[in-house]
């Protein structure tokens, strides 16, 4: 809101696991986004274009501890009250930067299975990246219907463009 009262025509924010993109003016610009792998933070695997609302992701790659072998979430599952400890990570696009960040985390607790189910019921933009348990190098992208139209039909690593964006000036 600040942005509108300054007329700033685009501005971006990196929140930590979340940007948020804004913009008043005519002109249309995107901020080019890269999803990283879950498992190797400096991976890139899918890259989108933003030209407004928000990105929030939830993994555990960043914050997840190994204890004694064992890999243990920072997210607690409140139907278990257990940590989530998922080998995968899942961005939500939402208008508000709110709502991305509680869909990010809840959908990581469902998981992918009945996450992107969930999802489609209400036609959010979603997106998991889960890495194959035989090779952690490899990665399975499970996008929505809503995320496939919103960043590009394709599912597949570097392939989701954003629709209707136009190059940053």
């Amino acid at each position: 809101s600040r942005a509108r009262e300054q007329a700033m025509p685009w501005w971006a924010a990196d929140l930590g696991g979340q940007l948020i993109v804004g913009q008043t003016g005519p002109e249309t610009r995107h901020l080019d986004v890269d999803l990283a792998h879950p498992l190797h933070r400096t991976v890139p695997l899918v890259s989108i274009r933003l030209g407004t609302g928000s990105l929030a992701t939830s993994g555990g790659a960043e914050r997840d501890l190994v204890v004694a072998g064992e890999r243990v979430g920072h997210i607690i599952d409140p139907n278990t009250g257990r940590p989530v400890s998922a080998r995968a990570s899942v961005t939500v696009w939402h208008p508000s930067a709110l709502v991305a960040d509680i869909l990010s985390t809840a959908l990581y607790v469902l998981g992918p299975t009945k996450g992107i189910a969930w999802a489609e019921r209400r036609g959010l933009a979603v997106c998991f990246l889960l890495p194959k348990p035989q090779d952690d190098h490899a990665v399975a992208v499970l996008a929505s219907g809503a995320f496939k139209s919103r960043f590009g039909a394709s599912s597949t690593p570097h392939a989701i463009a954003g629709r209707g964006a136009h190059p940053s000036r």
